[in-house]
């Protein structure tokens, strides 16, 4: 959205202030206008102007949220937080008792092997 309206702006002032009042008084720059460099000046443009508005934007975020802080948003944040916690905890868990589970049934494999085996 910012390359789009940027680029709009930009396109405007190119072909209404610059080919109307600074080009007409300088004859070689028709020919940059057709060239690659007039495709290179728009590139550039386009890239610097998000890249400085993205700038902005990231810092009016910043002082917004320092300014006027969301509450709602900061326990719903804290909340969050907890129930990472609590998931960790109950995969740990989990993983613990799975694993004395396997160990149980391979255990109780080799029993019944070690069985087998002095039965015959």
């Amino acid at each position: 959205m910012v390359s789009a309206l940027e680029t709009l702006v930009w396109e405007n002032f190119e072909f209404g202030v610059w080919d109307s009042w600074i080009q007409p008084a300088h004859p070689y720059l028709p020919k940059a206008q057709k060239g690659p460099e007039d495709t290179m000046m728009d590139i550039n443009f386009t890239a610097a102007a998000a890249f400085w508005a993205m700038i902005f934007w990231g810092t009016y975020r910043k002082f917004c949220t320092w300014k006027w802080p969301n509450e709602a948003a900061e326990e719903a944040s804290e909340e969050m937080l907890e129930r990472e916690k609590l998931n960790a905890t109950e995969i740990l868990l989990m993983q613990k008792g799975h694993k004395k589970e396997i160990g149980a049934r391979i255990k109780a494999f080799w029993d019944n092997f070690l069985e087998n085996l002095r039965e015959k």
